[in-house]
């Protein structure tokens, strides 16, 4: 018996079928060099064939995932990885008792204020020990989010820690107080800098009210009033203009 009827007969009668005689599946075989898969393709007059599984055995392909299953696993592993990296699951890492840097919550509370996430920004700038802790980068982030303004501000979705008090007063307005409190500080700042500011403040409202001038700075129009006065005649910005009128209010000079 040839090699051809031995080993190749059998095997390219598995591709064809019943359907030629063993004569000519020989003859396909001969022309085709021996190759198994190139007669079948002679035979059916379409491209090449494919046997080299021909010799498993059927039920091993039960036993192989699917194309499907790989995608859904695939998918599966996404979806978890996206989980494992959402914000509310970085930001509840920082209630779970482990100690943590005060850059890692610097990033945190950037990050949070970025994504408009208030309620959660007050709770981590408690865990920073309000401005004590807050980086340059982070105050920025938070100017960024106070800038959208009164009734723009949004609480946010994240879920708070329940480790920590619940938040006395709304997001958006404790956001407002740390603003305005650090503003007034800046302008406190720049008064105290120096005692040249007050003093020609001082000198120039004794000057007004001497000349007959009437100045009031019981309201907010009429205090920005006379601190775009101070602005033009000490030569100074408007926040230390401001600052100023504060102080002048305090020492009863205005």
């Amino acid at each position: 018996m040839s090699h051809d009827e031995e080993y190749g007969l059998p095997r390219v009668r598995k591709l064809v079928g019943p359907g030629p005689s063993d004569m000519e599946l020989m003859d396909l075989l001969s022309k085709a060099g021996h190759c198994v898969s190139v007669a079948a393709c002679m035979f059916w007059g379409e491209g090449p064939v494919d046997d080299a599984d021909d010799d498993a055995d059927d039920d091993d392909d039960d036993d192989r995932p699917s194309r499907n299953q790989d995608s859904s696993d695939s998918e599966e592993r996404r979806k978890d990885e996206e989980f494992e990296n959402s914000l509310q699951v970085r930001y509840d890492c920082f209630f779970d008792g482990r100690p943590f840097l005060v850059g890692e919550l610097n990033a945190m509370a950037a990050e949070l204020a970025d994504a408009g996430e208030t309620g959660a920004l007050m709770q981590i700038w408690d865990e920073l020990k309000g401005s004590k802790g807050a980086s340059p980068a982070t105050w920025s982030a938070v100017e960024r989010l106070h800038a959208r303004g009164k009734g723009m501000i949004p609480s946010g979705t994240l879920r708070l820690s329940n480790d920590r008090p619940p938040q006395a007063m709304a997001p958006a307005r404790r956001l407002h107080k740390i603003c305005k409190g650090r503003r007034l500080s800046a302008r406190s700042r720049a008064v105290d800098s120096t005692d040249e500011v007050l003093l020609r403040g001082i000198e120039w409202v004794r000057g007004q009210q001497a000349s007959g001038s009437s100045l009031v700075a019981a309201g907010g129009k009429q205090r920005m009033a006379i601190a775009k006065e101070l602005v033009k005649a000490l030569g100074i910005d408007l926040e230390t203009a401001r600052g100023l009128v504060t102080k002048l209010k305090r020492k009863k000079v205005l």
